[in-house]
This record gives structure tokens, C-alpha cells and sequence, in this order.
């Protein structure tokens, strides 16, 4: 079996609306198993799934623009 024959097996009732922030869908749970099970080539059951932040989300705005400031003041000198 593989995703698209799992993803279309998925009843279009069972189907959930636009997931809250952090949720992970049925549908994204189905297909997760699906890519899982065809990698490791065994059945496999998720427990429990959640959504990380992107890394972006994460990092520290002040320590962002301070490392952007101490790159920016890097003289490249051209090799010529």
C-alpha cells in the first residue's frame, strides 16, 4: 500500500477543518504513517504527534540582529 492509496482511503466525513496552531491533522497523521510504514517496511502506530515552532519562531530577536551587526561589520577584502 502506498500514501496516495492510504490518503484516498482516509473518508472525506473524517476529514477535519484547517487544524488550530500547533495541531497535527488526521490527514497529516495518515500520511505520516503511510511514509513511516513504507520506509521501515513494517506496520508502525504514532502515539502522539505534535507540531514543533520553525527555529525562526524560536530564536531570540536581540541575538538575532546582534549577530547580523557583528557579520555586517566584517571587512572582506577582495583577492585580486
Amino acid at each position: 500500500m502506498d500514501v496516495k492509496e492510504v490518503v484516498r482511503a482516509v473518508p472525506a466525513q473524517q476529514q477535519a477543518p484547517a487544524a488550530k496552531a500547533g495541531e497535527v491533522t488526521p490527514e497529516v497523521l495518515v500520511i505520516l504513517v503511510a511514509a513511516i510504514t513504507a520506509y521501515l517496511g513494517k506496520k508502525v502506530r504514532i502515539r502522539s504527534a505534535k507540531q514543533l515552532p520553525s527555529p525562526y519562531e524560536i530564536a531570540n530577536l536581540w541575538a538575532l540582529q546582534g549577530r547580523v551587526v557583528v557579520q555586517a561589520s566584517h571587512n572582506l577584502r577582495s583577492r585580486g
